[in-house]
């Protein structure tokens, strides 16, 4: 069990590169741009987002959210199969008439909740 020490004689001697030590301390070239008055610049598109709806998006959105909830899925094929003449025993408005109503109520309050958020932003 002979072995050759050079190799791990050259890991003893350290690393060439110079090592620099870790510094929290603004260099001299930021602290000159702080000090000359100017307002460090704000990167893009860091802004804080707490309102989930545009105007564009509302509606489609909204109703992807409603339309996630099973209560609601399950009024919608009621609705789907009541327009069919053959197996439909009331006439279709009458889920309609319900699946709008609890469409446009809870859409209101989104709408209400959004624009609440957005008016806190201000």
């Amino acid at each position: 069990m002979n072995l050759d020490r050079s190799d791990s004689q050259e890991s003893l001697d350290g690393p060439d590169d110079e090592v620099m030590p870790y510094s929290d301390d603004e260099t001299d070239d930021e602290l000159e741009q702080i000090s000359e008055g100017e307002e460090p610049e704000v990167p893009p598109g860091n802004a804080i987002k707490t309102y989930k709806y545009n105007v564009f998006t509302f509606i489609p959105f909204n109703l992807y959210e409603q339309f996630k909830r099973a209560a609601n899925l399950y009024f919608l094929v009621l609705l789907i199969l009541q327009i069919i003449p053959q197996i439909s025993t009331l006439p279709w408005y009458t889920t309609l008439v319900p699946l709008v109503i609890v469409l446009g109520i809870t859409a209101i309050k989104d709408l209400i909740d959004d624009l609440v958020s957005l008016s806190a932003l201000c």
